[in-house]
């Protein structure tokens, strides 16, 4: 027997002995919670003294008409941040 045929012969009786265990617990649909340590401050994407939840929630909720390009970052193999000099469309 190799090691693959008993990782998976394994997760079979782990399988039937949780199955026998009890009742499974009905998962609830449709509610997505996300719990955080911070909340934003202000919704309005081009107000003063926000804070980094307010900017994620700019990000992911308005659309915006420009943005800033990308470059690689030197010395990082395939990673890239902003170019603060040059504003796409």
């Amino acid at each position: 027997m190799n090691r693959r045929d008993l990782l998976v012969a394994g997760g079979a009786s782990l399988a039937t002995l949780r199955l026998g265990a009890g009742p499974a617990l009905a998962q609830q649909s449709g509610v997505i919670r996300v719990l955080l340590e911070d909340a934003p401050n202000t919704f309005d994407p081009a107000g003063t003294g926000y804070n980094t939840p307010a900017v994620n929630v700019t990000w992911n909720v308005y659309d915006r008409l420009v943005t800033f390009g990308i470059k690689p970052i030197e010395g990082e193999d395939g990673a890239f941040t902003y170019d603060y000099d040059r504003i796409v469309g």
